[in-house]
């Protein structure tokens, strides 16, 4: 295996950043992270902006009574044996599931930063409180969940 030696090129992945000096590196990898992030987006999109453009409703009023109905028209999902167009209910469900997952990080970021910044501010006695409340919360799983 050839050793690079110290006038040699930095491996393809790596290389120093220009116009920061060398002490910076950008790690140059292949493409795969903009498929997914793009993906990634275009489903929040969706979830978000969906129900105000699609011209879908969640009730179509042709229902059947088999387990899924694939072909009724202007349905591109189908609906269920109720007549409800499936499409239409994932965009709803992610919408609600989106929502549910961010609030619940907005209050943990909030209320911890609020702890970790009183801890930090005061410090000796009650940062030692709080960490061993902490250390309690952590010791059982299923009380810090």
């Amino acid at each position: 295996m050839h050793q690079p030696g110290p006038n040699s090129e930095p491996p393809p992945l790596l290389r120093p950043h220009r116009e920061l000096g060398c002490s910076l590196v950008h790690v140059q990898a292949p493409h795969d992270h903009l498929i997914s992030g793009s993906t990634v987006v275009l489903l929040i999109l969706l979830c978000f902006v969906g129900p105000y453009v699609l011209p879908l409703h969640s009730r179509s009023g042709a229902a059947c009574w088999t387990a899924h109905c694939p072909r009724v028209p202007g349905h591109p999902l189908g609906t269920d044996v109720n007549g409800n167009d499936v499409l239409s209910r994932l965009i709803h469900g992610g919408q609600a599931s989106l929502t549910v997952g961010i609030g619940v990080n907005v209050i943990g970021l909030v209320v911890g930063g609020s702890v970790g910044a009183i801890s930090g501010y005061l410090g000796g006695k009650s940062d030692t409180a709080i960490m061993r409340v902490l250390d309690v919360l952590i010791a059982f799983p299923h009380w810090s969940s």
